[in-house]
Formats: C-alpha cells, structure tokens, sequence
C-alpha cells in the first residue's frame, strides 16, 4: 500500500451564519471512497476519464447527496440536517483559490477549463464540494461524523458572517466524531477581533 493511502488530507472551510452552517472541503479525488465512503468513479466515463463538457451538462448533484448519506454534522450535540450543494472537480495543476466561502461556492459550482485534448482521469482532479445545515440555530461546538476509512488531516478555517476567525488543523481517527468548532471558539475569537480592529 502506498504511503499516500494512509492519511487523507482535507481542506475545510467553516462559515457560521445566524441560521445556517456552511462547509466547504477540497481534497485529491482519488480519495472519496476512502474519505466519505463511495467511490468517485460516477465522475468518469466509461473508459475512466472525465470529461468537462459532460459534468457541465449532467451536473452533479445526485452525486453530491450519496457523498453525504453517511455524514453527520452537530451543533452543541444536537444533529442537524445536512445536505449538499455542489461537486466539481478541477485539474490538481490549475488548482482553484480555496481560502474563503466565496472560493469555495465558485470552486464547487463552475467548471472553469475546456475539455482538454486528452481527458483527464480521476487520479489527476482534486474534488471541490459543499454542505449546508439550516436551519442551525443555537451555539456550542460543531462536529462532523465522517465514515471515513482512513486518518484524516483536515486544515480548518472558520468563519463567522464570512469573516475569518480562526485556523486550526484537526487530526481525526477512522469513523470518527471530528470536532471542527471547539465550544466558544467563535464567541472568543470575535471578541479579540473587535479589540484588534480598535486599534487599526
């Protein structure tokens, strides 16, 4: 087994509204199956590459929803609905911008490159996609449980009303309860980030 099969990285995005989560994550396609249990492959054609001009036309939002059926999210313990918004894939060599929501909604929604001359196959695209909980009201941690078959490392940035409040990395088991919002870590970080904008 190759070394990258090991762990799976992911890149999180948090945005906390009054009434609604948001998550964005970006990671290597080759990874769905070990990360959220399904194997990527309905991205591709029959001859295991994938083409642009099909994805636009198709969408994949079916896609997106038998990715999730085996997530959870909850708020201060208490579960919340879930469901997806979006999946698009994207050459690992012309990757998109993925440091905001605003990133993350384009990155999931738009294919931005033509069909190239010779499709690219699966192991060649890094997947980009997108959640939503609403409503989610109330306060307390926020965790995701994941079906994943492998340790995960996710790169988290959280926001509140879009605004950036905190970066942390998670390190995560197999099939585990991730907790990506820590209790009282909006409250906290947006309360110094006022004091410092008094003195900008």
């Amino acid at each position: 087994m190759k070394q990258a099969t090991k762990t799976a990285a992911i890149d999180v995005l948090v945005d906390r509204r009054p009434q609604s989560i948001e998550l964005f994550m970006r990671f290597p396609a080759r990874n769905t199956e070990t990360i959220f249990g399904i194997t990527p492959d309905a991205l591709a054609a029959s001859d295991g590459r994938v083409y642009f001009g099909a994805l636009r036309e198709t969408g994949t939002f079916d896609f997106g929803d038998a990715m999730i059926a085996g997530t959870r999210l909850s708020l201060g313990g208490e579960e919340q609905p879930l469901e997806a918004m979006s999946v698009m894939v994207h050459p690992a060599d012309n990757a998109l911008p993925f440091e905001t929501p605003l990133d993350g909604n384009i990155a999931m929604a738009v294919c931005t490159v033509p069909d190239p001359v010779v499709p690219p196959a699966l192991t060649d695209l890094v997947l980009y996609t997108g959640f939503i909980s609403y409503p989610a009201t109330g306060a307390g941690e926020i965790k995701l449980s994941m079906p994943n078959t492998v340790p995960l490392e996710l790169a988290v940035s959280v926001f509140e009303d879009g605004r950036l409040v905190q970066r942390h990395s998670v390190d995560a088991d197999k099939n585990s309860d991730i907790l990506i919002v820590a209790e009282g870590a909006l409250a906290e970080e947006n309360w110094l980030g006022r004091l410092q904008r008094l003195f900008q």
